[in-house]
């Protein structure tokens, strides 16, 4: 008897409200190099997660191919971005920037930006 093929995974639709996170230009172009580069698989997009640490939490992405169930699922520049429920409540309001780094080895990476003030937090 022949094994019956698995049925297609059916595609999160995109999120029907604002992204929560939103990627700079300079932020989409550098991951979408690193995409081509790391030879990621064809429809990559990026994970926007907070990790649990010792004293908190601390931001992280990575690379991913799709959304999971209670996912804010947007399109940025051709770019998909998957953030779970917990991250898109605790980052509302953020940018993720490519910034290059002056010094001896002029390196460069991705920092997360808040848009929110001080006195935004006492509203």
């Amino acid at each position: 008897m022949a094994a019956k093929a698995k049925k297609a995974e059916k595609e999160l639709p995109l999120s029907e409200t604002p992204a929560p996170v939103v990627l700079s230009k300079r932020a989409i172009n550098q991951l979408k190099e690193a995409i081509k580069r790391e030879e990621q698989p064809k429809g990559s997009g990026l994970r926007v997660m907070l990790v649990q640490v010792a004293n908190g939490y601390r931001y992280d992405i990575q690379f991913d191919t799709k959304g999971v169930q209670g996912d804010h699922i947007s399109l940025q520049g051709g770019l998909k971005v998957y953030i779970d429920s917990f991250a898109a409540n605790a980052l509302q309001g953020f940018e993720i920037d490519y910034k290059d780094f002056p010094g001896p080895n002029e390196w460069g990476g991705f920092v997360f930006e808040s848009s929110k003030t001080d006195t935004d937090a006492d509203a």
